[in-house]
């Protein structure tokens, strides 16, 4: 599997998960990535929604460079600090949102 289906496979199902009134309508941001894959995903999130019979989940996917947009510097941040935390290093910076998480993957 090429790296980019493996990131639009799982995204994809990331997004399945996700209820519809969370994200319906929303615009879908992915940090640092072309617009070959931002389109990728989006063919692929469209043919599973269409084979599973479901809803359309997000109004637009588009790429956006995190050095130019503070919502996704923050996101690297969240997932740094929990990468940290489940690598056994430093839990602290994790320790001030735990209690925020609602549905955390490990695998």
């Amino acid at each position: 599997m090429s790296k980019r289906a493996f990131y639009s496979y799982f995204i994809t199902e990331l997004v399945l998960r996700a209820p519809d009134e969370a994200i319906q309508n929303d615009i879908l941001v992915i940090d640092d990535s072309t617009r070959v894959l931002a389109r990728a995903l989006r063919v692929h999130l469209s043919k599973a929604v269409r084979d599973r019979g479901l809803s359309r989940k997000f109004k637009r996917v588009v790429a956006r460079d995190s050095k130019r947009d503070h919502a996704l510097q923050c996101a690297d941040m969240v997932i740094g600090a929990i990468v940290a935390t489940l690598g056994g290093s430093d839990r602290s910076y994790y320790e001030t949102f735990e209690d925020k998480v609602r549905d955390l993957w490990v695998y």
